[in-house]
């Protein structure tokens, strides 16, 4: 057995009460930052997204469906004072037809349009591995006293395909794709 110094006890001894109290608070912190929002988690390991994103493009029956605002979204947008209707989605469905219900229009720096894309039309999902996007090539509908005006016919945005698997959702960008600021929409 060897002798060991009062000087390493010491020091071992005060490293026990730093991780009892340093612990709790990163963990906490963790929590803060994924529950508040990800812009402080993105400035550091990129958009968090890209780490959901698909690796590959799925069998058409795997993304068929109606793809609906998640509620937690809707509820940070509100406190940002981004107002998106309730009815606000869109459904893929087969023979790549699409239809298009209050799908909110933004500016390339995230500002909200006063117009929201409605109608029918085609979609299509295109891109590399890890980035694949849904391009939805909509013919726009006049819209009704209870919708915004409709937008032009343009693509309606990027949207980025989430999910290794079924069930998939989409992430409507709003803005800079880099500050991971947008839209999740989840399958019905």
């Amino acid at each position: 057995m060897g002798v060991r110094s009062p000087i390493s006890s010491k020091l071992g001894l005060l490293f026990v009460p730093v991780g009892i109290v340093g612990t709790p608070i990163l963990l906490l912190g963790l929590f803060l930052a994924t529950e508040t929002g990800t812009r402080l988690l993105s400035s550091v390991i990129g958009p968090v997204n890209i780490w959901n994103a698909a690796n590959s493009i799925p069998p058409d029956g795997e993304v068929l469906g109606h793809y609906r605002l998640t509620g937690s979204t809707e509820e940070s947008l509100h406190a940002k004072g981004i107002f998106i209707s309730g009815n606000s989605g869109f459904t893929l469905e087969p023979n790549h037809k699409l239809e298009v219900i209050d799908l909110p229009a933004f500016d390339e720096w995230g500002k909200p349009r006063d117009c929201n894309y409605n109608g029918n039309g085609t979609w299509s999902l295109y891109g590399p591995t890890g980035e694949i996007s849904l391009t939805m090539d909509i013919k726009v509908v006049p819209a009704t006293p209870e919708n915004l005006k409709a937008c032009g016919t343009e693509n309606a945005g990027l949207m980025t395909l989430l999910g290794h698997s079924a069930p998939h959702r989409f992430w409507y960008v709003i803005g800079d794709p880099d500050e991971d600021e947008g839209l999740l929409y989840k399958k019905d």
